[in-house]
């Protein structure tokens, strides 16, 4: 005898038709959106950047996509060359922007993801997506390089991909990081050039661990912009090419000072009377190092070795500074202002202190903007001055012992 339907299995299928429904119209939306864009792309984005079209082999259904992450513009020239409709992850600042925001994840539908935190909602909604047979793009380092060397990547990204039961494709941008230098303010007109490295068969990604697929993504995508620039010396040609730089590099090379450089033009210097100027081709004179990466590289040592000397006191600070509360649907508001500082055992902002053991992450945001998460709550802080945010979160990891 036949069961008759209940009102809640007639409700619950109702639910889930209604679901399905708005699934395939974000897909439309998408699709439609992504094509419509395109050649507008090719025409105008593409060329302003000088990026070489190249595009991606095709690949049976859906698969998932992975790139190094230097300019904001990195997805658009991505959708410029692949001719299939992708689903990006991006990073939750993304999604405060007002009605900039609104737009994007209504047309495009985007992942977003929260920096400083666990990726496990992410990562379910990427597979979501590559379970239906769409494409999802994850800019693998979750982060943009301030020194010119690719970031480490996410750490569970191999087990998503070998989870996945989909192909992986990684492809690789170049020129990215003097095109737009995270620091910077400004484009730089140069050249930039984008291809596919490798394809992983479903099957490859089942034979390798995680770790193994993971160091196959860092061989993929691992870019040293330096290394490229010395032997192809492209110029990059703009305005203001130094200014923003005491965002990246915080430590003076001939006095020790922490916070107390200025950029100006093509130069940066420190209160001490040290001056360097930053060329067309990225390179530095005036000082004992030629590029920001070596720079870069010292300062980061400094630090710690600053911080395993022990001691109390505060490591460095800043004036003017704003703590943010950030809710679950992506809206900020103005905890508190005041003075930022980092000692070994804590960050303090205002009256608010934050043990640094009790922290989950801390990341930044565009050029300054720090994330991390406290007990529960997302909070952002930012400020009203230029911040050198590289010093705090390279504090924070060797304190943490990453």
């Amino acid at each position: 005898m036949e069961t008759k339907p209940t009102k809640d299995t007639k409700a619950k299928k109702t639910q889930k038709n209604k679901k399905d429904a708005a699934l395939q119209r974000a897909r439309r939306r998408n699709r439609r959106t992504t094509n419509f864009f395109r050649p507008l792309g090719r025409l105008f984005v593409l060329p302003i950047l000088k990026v070489k079209k190249a595009d991606v082999p095709d690949v049976d259904g859906g698969y998932l996509l992975l790139c190094n992450h230097n300019t904001n513009l990195d997805f658009v020239i991505l959708s410029c060359n692949i001719k299939r409709t992708i689903y990006y992850v991006l990073s939750e600042h993304v999604m405060q922007q007002g009605l900039a925001s609104k737009l994007l994840s209504y047309f495009l539908s985007p992942i977003a993801r929260t920096k400083g935190t666990t990726a496990s909602a992410t990562a379910m909604a990427v597979l979501r997506v590559l379970k239906r047979g769409d494409t999802a793009c994850i800019f693998a380092e979750g982060n943009r390089s301030f020194n010119g060397l690719t970031c480490p990547i996410l750490p569970a990204t191999g087990k998503l991909a070998r989870a996945s039961g989909a192909p992986l494709v990684t492809y690789k941008l170049t020129g990215g990081y003097f095109t737009s230098p995270r620091w910077s303010y400004s484009m730089r007109k140069g050249a930039m050039t984008g291809e596919v490295v490798h394809i992983y068969s479903p099957e490859e990604l089942r034979a390798m661990t995680d770790d193994e697929v993971n160091e196959a993504i860092r061989r993929d995508l691992f870019e040293d912009a330096y290394a490229r620039q010395e032997q192809e010396h492209i110029p990059y040609r703009g305005k203001k090419l130094a200014e923003g730089m005491e965002h990246a590099l915080f430590m003076c090379p001939e006095c020790g000072a922490i916070g107390k450089m200025h950029s100006h033009g093509s130069h940066l210097s420190c209160e001490c009377g040290m001056r360097v100027k930053y060329d067309v081709y990225g390179m530095l004179s005036g000082t004992k190092f030629s590029t920001i990466t070596e720079w870069d590289r010292w300062q980061h040592e400094q630090l710690c070795g600053i911080i395993d000397k022990g001691g109390d006191g505060e490591l460095f600070f800043d004036d003017d500074a704003i703590l943010y509360t950030i809710d679950a649907d992506h809206n900020k508001s103005v905890t508190l202002s005041g003075r930022l500082a980092m000692s070994r055992t804590e960050l303090t902002i205002g009256d608010r202190v934050f043990p640094i053991s009790e922290m989950s992450g801390l990341a930044i945001y565009g050029r300054r903007t720090m994330v991390f998460e406290h007990g529960g709550t997302h909070y952002e802080i930012s400020s009203k001055q230029k911040l050198c945010s590289v010093k705090y979160v390279y504090a924070f990891e060797h304190i943490r012992g990453k």
